[in-house]
């Protein structure tokens, strides 16, 4: 009986010891995944490149877009990819005749493309707050001067460049809201001023 009473102990112990032992080995797991938000910007566009003559835009735009940003448990740093949808402000519309007589206004609008990499570094109770310092590059895809119906377009040439971002943010749960500001180094935009909303899966 007591030999039994003694298995039964020793064996309790072992199977406490290694369940203490998964759950050590699980809190030093290391984890990575995806995060995908969705922003809203305002940008700021040189004066000087707003209003060229091949240009002549408004000195602000808006925009709207998506992200993906990689993660990992065992360091500071991510990676994001992304696209932004951009609406100018057209400073020299155009007008297009229809054969039905209709006249149409001309919009303004491109998309920047950007990867970004940098430490997400958190800080606050649970580590629930966190900075963004990032160091990115963008580029812009089809900005144009044009009609809905295709009928007629002007390129802008417009392009990204490299940029910095500071931000600061926090965590509710496993949605992210941040702020972040990018300064331009390069390139035709000037600053950017951006709200993301993110969420793991």
């Amino acid at each position: 009986m007591k030999t039994h009473t003694l298995t039964q102990a020793t064996l309790i112990g072992l199977l406490s010891l290694a369940g203490s032992s998964l759950v050590w080995a699980g809190n030093d797991r290391v984890y990575s995944g995806w995060s995908w938000g969705v922003n809203i910007d305002q940008l700021h566009i040189s004066s000087d490149v707003a209003n060229r003559p091949d240009i002549q835009l408004g000195t602000t735009a808006n925009a709207f877009g998506i992200s993906a940003e990689h993660f990992s448990s065992d360091t500071d740093m991510t990676y994001t990819i992304g696209v932004d949808f951009i609406s100018y402000n057209d400073n020299n519309p155009f007008y297009y005749e229809h054969d039905s007589g209709r006249y149409e206004q001309s919009r303004a609008d491109s998309y920047l493309i950007y990867g970004e990499a940098g430490p997400k570094i958190r800080f606050g109770m649970d580590d629930m707050s966190f900075f963004n310092v990032k160091l990115g590059y963008s580029d812009t895809v089809g900005s144009s001067r044009y009609v809905d119906c295709g009928c007629y377009s002007e390129k802008l040439k417009l392009s990204g460049g490299l940029y910095g971002v500071i931000g600061i943010g926090h965590s509710f749960g496993n949605f992210d809201v941040a702020l972040n500001f990018n300064q331009y180094l390069t390139g035709d935009l000037d600053n950017n001023l951006s709200l993301k909303v993110s969420t793991t899966f």
